[in-house]
């Protein structure tokens, strides 16, 4: 239940927030300072840094040492992600730029998979690359949200507007339920990702297929008013 007590808290600073982002160069500021402090430093030093002979060196340690006595606890967490939808936004991306994004996007999964896939087998790790802060997760949080900006009128933009509108209001009923259908699946259909052996094609058809059951169930859970009110 962390994401709830994590959106509890982004709701009671968002008075805060407010005062940030009516000021443009204010929010260029934080977002180069999270980017800094909580995707690229955490990226080299859990993620790069330990399984390479750069992690011996005396001069790492200390500009690591240096950067938490700074403590900049103040764009660390789920806030500057919060912002940066926000900004995202209220900007238009020149074409070029939107490629560039689309680009790192796209490449940061097989990247992502692969790259976890080396350091679990060879060094150890557990999936660093899974995490909400590493670089991967930052790039496709980007190209996915615009994405839905840019993009989503393959279909009429009525339509559109619909479909992105009801998966955001089943979102938090998808959320709730979908550990169990993750168990349910492994239980009684041995479906998890290892199954078949191939966990390159599964992982992505068993999260699509665990999204979609999950977007079913908050859906019906919406059409019964005591539900819709006090559980999703």
């Amino acid at each position: 239940m962390w994401f709830v007590w994590m959106i509890t808290g982004l709701y009671i600073i968002t008075p805060f927030i407010r005062q940030i982002v009516k000021v443009p160069q204010l929010i260029k500021y934080y977002l180069v300072m999270f980017v800094f402090v909580t995707i690229l430093v955490p990226t080299l030093r859990y993620m790069i840094i330990p399984y390479t002979n750069i992690s011996r060196s005396e001069w790492v340690a200390k500009i690591f040492t240096n950067i938490d006595t700074m403590n900049f606890k103040f764009f660390l967490g789920f806030t500057g992600y919060f912002i940066l939808g926000y900004y995202f936004d209220t900007i238009t991306l020149s074409r070029t730029r939107r490629r560039i994004i689309f680009l790192l996007g796209i490449l940061s999964f097989p990247f992502g998979i692969y790259a976890n896939e080396y350091l679990t087998l060879f060094c150890g790790a557990t999936t660093p690359f899974d995490d909400s802060f590493s670089i991967t997760s930052f790039l496709q949080t980007i190209f996915i949200f615009n994405i839905f900006k840019y993009h989503s009128g393959w279909v009429s933009k009525k339509i559109s507007c619909k479909i992105i509108t009801s998966f955001s209001a089943c979102s938090f009923g998808i959320y709730m339920v979908h550990i169990l259908i993750r168990q349910l699946l492994d239980r009684y259909f041995a479906l998890n990702a290892e199954s078949f052996g191939m966990p390159v094609i599964i992982v992505p058809l068993l999260s699509l297929l665990i999204f979609l059951i999950g977007y079913v169930i908050s859906f019906i859970f919406h059409q019964i008013p005591i539900l819709k009110k006090y559980v999703v």
